[in-house]
Order: structure tokens, then sequence, then C-alpha cells
């Protein structure tokens, strides 16, 4: 993020190596977090892989079924903490200006998604159905109450190992015996072998069809991924998430963190998209046609000869029957399926794109000689008024701060709880409700990223002024100042 900081303020920048250099942090910061879950999960299983170790070691008494599920689930915990170890990649962070210079994300992407869709560590049963999954949970119980009997009253790690492996498997298990369709309802990978005679001649009926006999299995992958993989990594989540650990409170501030990071950039690079324009053609225009006419013959919707006008560069009065001067002239068309802003519209921005357009009402209340008046609409000028960025923000705040929490039937959670208290008795306590009023409602506009302060204040003839100070979300985004004052009076 430092070495991103220091190339905006490097100069004037092109907005394509911008977002160039954006995407290349992005990267860096999300496959920083894919590290970080790496980091932790390999660790998780490598404390497990020794713990399972020690209860392999003790004098258990097993019968054949649980120690086959017993000894293939430490085998997979062991190969699985080697395996994900070794997907941490290097991080240099003295180097990591310079590999970002390269277009090249600082941390490389670890894999851990990949990794858990090719695991198969864990050798299957004969048969893979739902009751597998049970007795396989059914062999950690097992394992669980023997090391019980041989450590007495004082519990062990290897118990612990023990009940967590239970737990996990129970938890799949219970998971797996729900599902009523699909593969694993029944049997996973059905074999079909053809019958030989003593021979080893394929044996065919009348018609002359291959006999086949069937086995109901699983390949090694199969039972991995479905039954072993997601028992493991709960195993893992359990030892991992721990909130009374320094190690699981570290790693969950740095996801938190570099989490924010990647959607702040996702926002910028939002902002700094641009809409895509396609190869216009040309047409010409015919007597006594007018641009919907044109529209309409060309594309098959009239409502098209704004984007016609646009990409021409015309302004009223239109072509028409009263006006033939644009008559045989070449006019360019959009491609299908593209639109042309319209003249005036403004350039794809941080300002258009995160903060909104919107109709321009005028505000709700405005100060008139000191004294507190209904807003009124802007001068009619032949078309809507438009506000956007910042203004826009600002307008919706106050609107929202205006408007009874609940009044709008379709949109109950928009609005605040300062209106019905307009008018109360004035004191301090009431002005630090409204403050508080306005703080929730402000909260809930999804553009608002840090609300800085918040003053409320009553003034004679129960007027209350709320003023605040917000930063809307999204990197380099400038503060932005609030002040409605709100009256009991109509």
């Amino acid at each position: 993020m430092s070495w991103f900081v220091n190339y905006l303020n490097g100069g004037a920048t092109p907005a394509s190596q911008i977002v160039s250099a954006a995407e290349t942090t992005f990267a860096t910061v999300r496959n920083g977090v894919q590290a970080v879950t790496a980091w932790q999960v390999a660790s998780a299983l490598s404390v497990e892989a020794i713990n399972l170790a020690a209860v392999q070691a003790m004098p258990l008494t097993l019968d054949p079924t649980t120690t086959g599920y017993f000894n293939s689930r430490i085998a997979a915990v062991s190969a699985a903490a080697q395996e994900v170890a070794a997907l941490l990649p290097p991080i240099e962070l003295a180097y990591s200006p310079m590999v970002c210079a390269t277009g090249q994300p600082a941390v490389a992407d670890p894999g851990l998604i990949e990794w858990c869709m090719g695991f198969a560590g864990e050798a299957p049963p004969p048969d893979v159905t739902p009751d597998n999954a049970v007795a396989a949970a059914t062999a950690w119980a097992a394992v669980a109450a023997n090391v019980a009997v041989l450590q007495g009253s004082d519990t062990t790690a290897a118990y612990d190992a023990a009940m967590r492996m239970w737990r996990a498997s129970n938890m799949v298990a219970d998971q797996l015996v729900s599902l009523t369709s699909g593969p694993f309802a029944v049997a996973i990978n059905t074999q079909y072998i053809p019958m030989t005679d003593e021979d080893g001649n394929i044996l065919t009926d009348e018609l002359g069809n291959v006999l086949y006999f069937t086995v109901a299995g699983a390949t090694q992958q199969s039972w991995s991924q479905i039954v072993a993989l997601p028992t493991i990594l709960a195993d893992a989540s359990i030892l991992m998430s721990a909130p009374s650990t320094l190690v699981a409170q570290q790693c969950g501030v740095i996801r938190y963190a570099l989490t924010e990071t990647a959607n702040n950039l996702a926002l910028l690079l939002l902002s700094l998209r641009k809409a895509q324009v396609g190869t216009a053609a040309t047409t010409s225009l015919r007597n006594n046609e007018t641009l919907m006419d044109l529209a309409a013959r060309n594309s098959g919707n009239f409502e098209d000869w704004q984007n016609i006008a646009a990409i021409n560069g015309m302004a009223p009065p239109y072509p028409g029957p009263n006006n033939g001067s644009a008559v045989g002239a070449t006019l360019l068309l959009p491609s299908a399926g593209t639109g042309i802003p319209a003249p005036g519209t403004p350039v794809p921005s941080y300002a258009a794109n995160v903060l909104g357009t919107d109709y321009d009402f005028g505000p709700i209340n405005v100060s008139v000689a000191g004294q507190l008046a209904q807003g009124v609409m802007p001068p009619w000028a032949g078309d809507f008024n438009m506000i956007m960025g910042y203004p826009n923000f600002r307008r919706a705040i106050g609107r929202r701060l205006q408007t009874t929490l609940g009044t709008l039937i379709y949109h109950t959670n928009y609005g605040s709880r300062i209106p019905p208290e307009v008018g109360a008795i004035q004191s301090q306590d009431e002005a630090a409700k409204l403050a508080a009023f306005a703080r929730s409602a402000i909260t809930l506009d999804p553009r608002t990223g840090t609300i800085i302060n918040v003053t409320a204040t009553t003034q004679p003839g129960f007027l209350a002024t709320i003023s605040a100070l917000l930063s809307p979300v999204g990197i380099g985004s400038s503060p932005v100042s609030i002040n409605e004052t709100l009256s009991p009076l109509p």
C-alpha cells in the first residue's frame, strides 16, 4: 500500500496506469489474505498431526474397522499439514515495491483452493456411502473413549485431539446422511466390470451385449474431498479460531485489515471504470424523417434517437419535417447494445460511480433571514436538474435525517428517529439523544465510511440542528460536512 500511495503521489499519471497499479496492489492484498489462511491451516494441522501421533502410540484396544479409519485419518492429517505448508509463498517485504513495479503481485497466490480441489490424502473404505461417514465418526468416538480410560482423571492433549476429530467427523456425517439425491446418497463411482469365463473371454447375452457386474466404490480423491477434507479442515478451524489464543487474535486483525484494504481498492477500481462504446456505423436521414424514425428504421427501437443525437453532437431543434437541414447527411450510429452519454454527462469517476447521481429536488429546509423555511425546488430549465457526487451524498444524508423512520412502507429501515423528538423539552440529555439517533441513521447509508463527529444543538422555537463530519467509503475520499435544521412546525 505504501508503494501504491507513493505511486499516486508521483505526479500526473494516466488513468490506465493507475488502474494497473491498483489491480496489482489488490492482487497482492487478496493473495495475502489467502496466505494468512494457508499459514493458519498448516500450523493447526502440524500441531494436530503431533497430537494424533501421540494417540497412535498409546496401547489402544480397537477393532480392525475402527483401526482402519483411525490410521487412515492420521496419515491424511500428516500429509495435509506438509502439503499446505509447501504452498506458503515466500514474502520479502523489502522487495515488494520492486515486484509490484513489474506488474506482478508482491505476494503470490498460495493456491489453497486448488489444493483442496485436488486433495487425495486418505484411503477410502471399500464402499463409500453416508454410512461410511457415520462409521468414521463412530470410530473416533471409540478412540476418544479408549484414551479417556488410559489417561485417567487428568485430561491430555491426546484426548482433546481425539475429541476434536470426533466432533468434526460427526458434523460432516450429519450433513452427508441428510442427502436424498446425488451419487453420494447411494454410492460413489460405481464401477462396471465385464464378466469373463475361466479362460478370460468376455461374456455376452443372446443379443451380443456385454455382461457386467457392478462394484460400488470410490476413488481415493472422491472420499478425501467429500469426507476427509471437510473433517480435517473443521478440526483445524477449531484449533486456529480459539479466541483465547494470541495467534488467532493477531491473524484475525491482519485478515480484517487486509480485507478492508481490498474493499477500498475495489471501490477505487470501480470509480476508475470507464463505459465501453462500440464502433459506430453510418446512415443518412431521409426527407421528412425524424430522429425517432431513423432510430426505429436502423435499430428497431425509436428510443435510440437520443444516442444518435448525442454521438452526432446534435442539439435542439432536432431534424424533422420542419427542419430538413440534416437530410442526406451521413450520421453515425452506435453499435447494438451500447449507449452514448448525453452531452454534458461527466466522465465516470469516484463521485459518479460511488457517491452516485440523483434528481435534484432542492433541500428540505433552508434558512431565510435567520428563519427556517421550506426548501424550494430549483427553477425549471426544460429538464430535471441532477445532483452528483459529494453534494448528492450530503443531500441524501440530510433527507435521511429529516425523514421519520418507518414512514416509507417499502423502505422500513430508511429515515431516523429524530423528527418525532423535535419539539420535546430542550436539554443536554435531549441533544445527546438526537446526536445518537443521527449517528445511527448516518451509519445506515452504505456510502458512509467513517463518522468523524456528530453533534446536536437546540435553538429557540424548539429547532434542532444536526451537524456532522463524515468521510465516505473509498481511498482518497474527502470529508463531507452535514448541517441539517429540523423544526416541529410544518
